[in-house]
């Protein structure tokens, strides 16, 4: 993305209609807008021919690109017991940070006959310290993972409307033209 920030007019050389799902490579290019707002930059006008946009990011550079937008970011909380300690520093840094209130995915497991842990565990854990230490609740979005896909549709189908539910519209800001 760094390319693309520093080289305004090589986005018009390339082809028209992009590929139906594109991946920029963005680390550095965060790291860069991050002392700014992303949402009043011109990055808006990298991603003009696209419907949605993605951002993966870890949770300090999210807070720092999103501070105070009022943008609903998501934090994933995998089935693992670690989860629920690197979930709630990243909840912590979006909520003093970012100012950011997350909607929490709840991955659970298929419910199968040799499951060693209960599958909610480290949603609840998180959840239980959000309450003591931040303050904070949620209602977590229960994603089930399956083998099959038609067990899961519904649940992406739901996180997905949520999400867009609280999507923003970038800004368009007119190309910088070099003389």
């Amino acid at each position: 993305m760094t390319q693309l920030l520093d080289h305004p007019l090589g986005r018009f050389m390339e082809e028209e209609s992009p590929a139906s799902w594109s991946v920029i490579p963005a680390a550095a290019g965060f790291v860069r807008l991050s002392t700014g707002n992303l949402l009043g930059s011109k990055v808006s006008e990298l991603f003009k021919h696209f419907a949605v946009v993605l951002v993966y990011a870890n949770a300090s550079i999210m807070a720092q690109l999103l501070k105070g937008s009022g943008l609903t970011p998501l934090l994933v909380v995998p089935p693992l017991r670690s989860s629920a300690l690197t979930a709630y520093q990243a909840l912590k840094q979006l909520l003093l940070d970012g100012q950011l209130h997350p909607t929490v995915a709840n991955i659970v497991l298929e419910p199968t006959v040799s499951a060693a842990m209960p599958s909610s565990l480290p949603a609840q854990s998180l959840l239980n310290c959000a309450t003591t230490f931040l303050g904070y609740s949620a209602q977590p979005l229960t994603i089930t993972a399956s083998a099959r896909t038609d067990q899961s549709w519904e649940d992406v189908d739901r996180l997905a409307l949520q999400l867009l539910e609280n999507a923003v519209q970038l800004e368009r800001y007119p190309t910088e033209r070099a003389h």
